[in-house]
């Protein structure tokens, strides 16, 4: 069970989190630089999923360690590195599957390939990376993130997390075919803006959710 500690500094990473990605995104979206999500979609795709990565390493490692003393961090830190880099190579299948599946609801098949591997590796940070460096890679611990068997924690900011990018991006595409003619519109960068909004809207209401559910946990129980 997390602490109370552990509770309010998840809380205010999440919502930390969750206001940041969404201003670099809007960033992205409105800059005229080399990073324009409208004028060149791969590097800024590539900057939101090294920055969310970055953000989610953060957050998992300092929650995780909050409560432990310093030679029992250390040790711990080296083993959750280890654990990271050995996801590495899932995230690439994960990002390949799901450029498969982008394709399948409409992606171009032979242009924009590089914009839509950009797009699967953005969500794949958002959704694989998170679920693997909580639950590892037991199927069984993946679902129970789903189901009413998830732990208070990270597991429940997980929850939300991916559910919000896989419900925003899928609700992201429906501008891409109205007759509006605006930059925006054009593949990946609504669904991009959407999976991150649904994404930062995840975090957000994690931290409003997680100092609940800690309440509730510590409430004694009526014989």
């Amino acid at each position: 069970m997390i602490s109370k500690h552990q509770t309010v500094l998840l809380s205010l990473l999440s919502v930390l989190s969750s206001f940041l990605i969404t201003g670099l995104a809007i960033f992205l979206l409105l800059s005229d630089s080399s990073l324009s999500l409208i004028s060149n979609p791969c590097a800024a795709l590539k900057t939101l999923s090294l920055v969310t990565a970055l953000f989610f390493v953060i957050k998992y490692v300092a929650v995780e360690d909050f409560s432990h003393e310093n030679s029992l961090f250390k040790e711990k830190l080296k083993t959750q590195i280890i654990t990271v880099l050995k996801f590495v190579v899932l995230q690439f299948v994960i990002s390949f599957m799901y450029h498969f599946i982008a394709v399948l609801f409409g992606a171009p098949v032979l242009t924009l390939v590089s914009e839509t591997y950009h797009f699967a590796l953005l969500m794949t940070v958002l959704t694989c990376l998170p679920m693997c460096a909580v639950a590892g890679l037991r199927v069984e611990k993946w679902l129970d993130i789903f189901t009413s068997n998830r732990e208070p924690g990270l597991q429940t900011v997980v929850y939300l997390t991916t559910l919000g990018a896989l419900v925003g991006a899928w609700l992201g595409a429906i501008p891409i075919p109205l007759d509006w003619d605006r930059p925006w519109q054009n593949w990946p960068i609504s669904c991009s803006m959407g999976c991150v909004s649904g994404y930062s809207l995840g975090l957000f209401i994690a931290s409003l959710y997680l100092p609940h559910q800690f309440k509730a946990l510590l409430k004694p129980k009526s014989v």
